[in-house]
């Protein structure tokens, strides 16, 4: 299943809960960061950062947002092998949310994380430690509108409470095995938002960063 790990992070499973909850209000934008030092054993391989890492966020947003409209990126690679070490991709939804996507083999620190900010606040995601924070913000209960940036477009953001919400650890590589396994023995039936199409989608979405860092043009998406 491409891409789909994240999926069954318990991080994933609990900002899927809020946002079907409304928890943030209108969403405006996401942003996803997927980075770490270089893997040897990959330098010099046909494959880079993109094909290894940008199948997992950009899966994640088309899995809580929907599919993707177009991308724009750039990169940089190495000299001598023309391999991709780091990607920046800025996108938008086909529901008209913006977001940004780092991919990088270029840090020293390693991360994984996603935030999402909307009226109400922002939530943090941190896949690695499995940690999901929410900053609010404080002055949604000044004069909050249903309409979509309407807090933010007239300056209606500042600090609030900070809290940090109870995660039931997880490793996400376990449940994804003991999902499919399930499905071969028959005892349970397919999710909906799993399978080849998807798997598909993301290695497409992951091509089209490939082609826009390289030809320096915005790619769409069917």
């Amino acid at each position: 299943m491409i891409g789909h790990i994240e999926r069954f992070n318990p991080v994933i499973l609990k900002l899927k809960s809020f946002l079907s909850e409304n928890f943030l209000g209108d969403i405006y934008y996401i942003e996803t960061v997927r980075s770490g030092p270089f893997p040897k054993r990959l330098y010099g391989s046909k494959d880079g950062v993109v094909i290894d890492l940008a199948v997992h966020d950009l899966d994640l947003v088309d899995y809580l947002f929907g599919r993707l409209n177009h991308i724009y990126a750039q990169h940089i690679q190495t000299d001598s092998h023309n391999q991709d070490i780091y990607a920046r991709v800025m996108f938008k939804t086909k529901k008209g949310i913006l977001g940004s996507s780092e991919f990088s083999w270029i840090s020293p620190r390693k991360e994984r994380s996603i935030s999402i900010y909307g009226d109400k606040g922002l939530l943090v995601g941190n896949l690695m430690d499995q940690e999901v924070w929410f900053f609010e913000n404080g002055d949604v209960g000044i004069d909050y509108s249903d309409n979509y940036y309407q807090n933010a477009l007239w300056g209606r953001v500042s600090e609030g409470k900070v809290i940090k919400f109870p995660i039931k650890r997880e490793e996400p590589l376990k449940a994804e095995h003991d999902y499919f396994f399930s499905l071969v023995r028959g005892e349970k039936e397919g999710k909906e938002g799993f399978g080849l199409d998807y798997g598909k989608m993301a290695v497409e979405y992951s091509q089209g960063v490939l082609s826009s860092a390289g030809k320096n043009e915005i790619i769409y998406f069917d």
